[in-house]
């Protein structure tokens, strides 16, 4: 999509973008240079632009990552589920973005 059909996109009636939400969802045991690439792209971002980590469980090996995302200040969210559980593992990652969308909703009045 080109930058002009973007923004006719955007400027469309009834479809006001006030803020971009980007999601990393990712499967991570450790912190590395991955992991390091998305808080960075991350820390680049507009002022309005939120960012939010998703990871799945990995067997509780996660936290390393997750730790980096909350010390940046990020919302970091663990899964509970993951391999061989998927469905489980999408359907919590379903969950967790409506609520947020509901508290985005919420927030700004609109419901």
């Amino acid at each position: 999509m080109g930058t002009r059909e973007l923004d006719l996109y955007v400027q469309r009636p009834g479809l006001m973008l006030r803020h971009m939400v980007v999601i990393h969802l990712t499967a991570s045991r450790f912190f590395g240079g991955p992991e390091r690439q998305m808080l960075e792209l991350a820390r680049s971002l507009s002022a309005e632009c939120q960012t939010a980590f998703v990871s799945l469980a990995e067997s509780g090996l996660r936290g390393a990552f997750l730790d980096q995302v909350r010390d940046s200040r990020f919302r970091g969210v663990a899964l509970r589920h993951d391999t061989p559980r998927l469905v489980a593992a999408f359907k919590g990652l379903v969950r967790l973005l409506r609520d947020w969308m509901e508290q985005a909703q919420t927030a700004t009045g609109r419901r």
